[in-house]
C-alpha cells in the first residue's frame, strides 16, 4: 500500500468547512461538538465570521481569510510537513498493514491511499475516494495512529458494509459498530460516548 501525502489550500478550506461550519460527520454522543471545535480556534474574528456565515460562499471566504492570516512560516512549512507525513507512513506501512490484518484477519486490499494534511481540528476521511486527513501539528506516532484509525474504518466498510446492509442493520448502528471497532487500532482514540459501551 502506498500513501500519497499532500497539502492544498482548497482541501484545507473544505476540511474547516466540514468541521467548523457545517459538521459533515456524526458526533457519536460528543455533546456540543461543533462549538467545541470552533472554540479551539484562537482567532476571535474567524470564530465570529464562521458562526455568522449562512452560505458556503461566506463560510469559505471566512476560512480563506483565516488561512491567509496565518504566519508565512506556517504556510511555507505545510508542504514540507506533508512530505514528512508521506515518508513516515510509507516507512511504517508494514506495521500499519500488519496491525489491520491482525484485527480483521483479512488482507488490506487497498493499493493507494491519499493523505491530506490539514490545519483544522478534525481529521475526516472518504472511503469511496480512499483518502483521509491528518493534522499538521501531530507527531509521527499520531500520524500513524490516525492512519490506523481511518484505515480501520476502510477495512470495516470494505469487508462488512454490504453484509450489514443486507441484514437490515441501520446506518446509525453500522456507524457505531465501525467506530467501536477502531478501539483495536488505537484504544486511546475512543472518546465517543455513544460507542464506548459497545
Amino acid at each position: 500500500m502506498k500513501f500519497i501525502a499532500s497539502y492544498s489550500v482548497k482541501n484545507d478550506v473544505q476540511s474547516h468547512l466540514d468541521s467548523a461550519w457545517r459538521m459533515t460527520f456524526l458526533a457519536h454522543g460528543r455533546k456540543d461538538l461543533p462549538n467545541q471545535i470552533i472554540n479551539k480556534y484562537s482567532d476571535g474574528n474567524f470564530k465570529r465570521k464562521i458562526r455568522a456565515a449562512r452560505t458556503k460562499k461566506a463560510a469559505g471566504k471566512a476560512v480563506q481569510d483565516y488561512l491567509e492570516s496565518m504566519p508565512k512560516y506556517i504556510k511555507n512549512i505545510l508542504p514540507v510537513i506533508a512530505a514528512g507525513v508521506g515518508s513516515v507512513l510509507n516507512n511504517r506501512e508494514k506495521e500499519i498493514v500488519q496491525s489491520l490484518e491482525s484485527i480483521y484477519q483479512k488482507k488490506v486490499p487497498f493499493k493507494k491511499i491519499e493523505v491530506f494534511v490539514t490545519t483544522s481540528f478534525m481529521c475526516s476521511y472518504s472511503y469511496d475516494e480512499k483518502w483521509f486527513r491528518t493534522g499538521w501539528r501531530q507527531t509521527e506516532t499520531e500520524h500513524v495512529r490516525t492512519a490506523q484509525h481511518e484505515l480501520n474504518h476502510f477495512m470495516f466498510y470494505h469487508y462488512y458494509l454490504d453484509a450489514l446492509i443486507k441484514l437490515g442493520v441501520d446506518k446509525e448502528k453500522r456507524e457505531k459498530l465501525k467506530e467501536a471497532l477502531a478501539i483495536f487500532s488505537n484504544p486511546e482514540g475512543n472518546d465517543k460516548p455513544a460507542v464506548k459501551e459497545l
